[in-house]
């Protein structure tokens, strides 16, 4: 009889354990909230830098728990990014066992530091909650996809009592200063971190050619734009590395924002790096799936090797041409 129990439990485990595999191999959540491209093979998966294959949730944990200072990177439009970004906040936070959890401040690129005093002021309210931190900093009028698909972020953070800093500059002062039109418009130390720096010919050669890409072409040639350009990348970068290495508490911090900015060979992590040159970072970043690419290496092109620590396949919002709005001309309806 125990034999034969034993039998009937090796054949139930042998049938469920690709199902089983599956699941701890991927990131799948309750439901996607976009749909194109879901049933891509690479939608859920892990890519981590350090096998240079595909991982799991428990090497995604360990990095985040392990990093002085994670970075999580995001397509902004795409709502299943925050939704992720939120579920990494709180794996970052979570100490080794039997350790208390890990206060982290959060730095958010979408809110600038001429909105950290409504901010503070919003958090330090009795019975504030995360559905009126957008109202709180004027969200709607800031151009950012709608507060909603952002706020279980904010969720995460307040339900945990973490401490949330405005990590960005405005676009105006960032242009008044790259321009020369306004050298105070940017705090001293964020120009000063930024000249300083390491930065090489190469560097800035490949954010030249990124800008010219990201642009569609339309930059190609237009060396004094693209220099004003490439300087406001730069500043926003070293202003977000600041705010993370201001963080209280020895916790460390998590930054909020776009994929471009987190990529360790020349984002965010140079400039923290020159002020925190013993701390740990892990760059997470999460890529829509393209149809066709089914290699994890197809989405690393253009990066230098380990520019991501880990990279999160999710489906793709639309397919909507990125180009096209340069392509339009004045008589266009569209």
């Amino acid at each position: 009889m125990r034999h034969l129990l034993m039998t009937a439990i090796a054949a139930t485990l042998a049938v469920m354990s690709p199902a089983m595999a599956q699941a701890a191999d991927r990131l799948i959540p309750d439901t996607w909230t976009t749909s194109l491209q879901a049933d891509h093979p690479l939608v859920g998966r892990i890519w981590v830098h350090s096998r240079d294959a595909l991982g799991t949730e428990r090497d995604l944990r360990f990095l985040v728990s392990k990093a002085d200072h994670v970075l999580l990177g995001e397509k902004h439009n795409n709502p299943d990014h925050h939704l992720l970004q939120a579920r990494l906040l709180r794996w970052a936070t979570e100490g080794k066992r039997g350790e208390a959890m890990q206060p982290r401040t959060v730095v958010w690129e979408m809110i600038t530091t001429e909105q950290q005093d409504a901010l503070q002021s919003y958090l330090a309210r009795p019975g504030a909650t995360a559905a009126g931190m957008g109202n709180a900093v004027n969200w709607d009028e800031t151009g950012w996809p709608a507060w909603s698909e952002y706020q279980p972020i904010a969720d995460v953070a307040m339900e945990l009592g973490l401490p949330q800093i405005a990590g960005n500059i405005s676009a105006r002062n960032l242009m008044a200063s790259a321009t020369g039109g306004d050298s105070k418009a940017v705090p001293a130390s964020v120009t000063y971190l930024m000249e300083t720096a390491r930065w090489t010919d190469a560097d800035r050669e490949a954010l030249k050619q990124e800008l010219v890409d990201s642009h569609c072409g339309m930059l190609d040639g237009k060396d004094k734009a693209l220099a004003g350009i490439a300087r406001v990348q730069r500043l926003r970068d070293a202003a977000l590395a600041l705010g993370m290495a201001a963080s209280t508490d020895g916790a460390g911090a998590v930054l909020i924002a776009g994929s471009g900015h987190v990529r360790k060979d020349r984002g965010v992590p140079r400039y923290l790096a020159a002020l925190a040159p013993r701390a740990r970072m892990a760059a997470i970043a999460m890529f829509e799936v393209v149809a066709g690419e089914e290699d994890p290496r197809d989405y690393i092109v253009g990066f230098e090797p380990g520019a991501f620590d880990a990279i999160i396949f999710t489906p793709r919002l639309d397919d909507k041409d990125p180009c096209a709005r340069f392509r339009k001309t004045p008589d266009d309806k569209g």
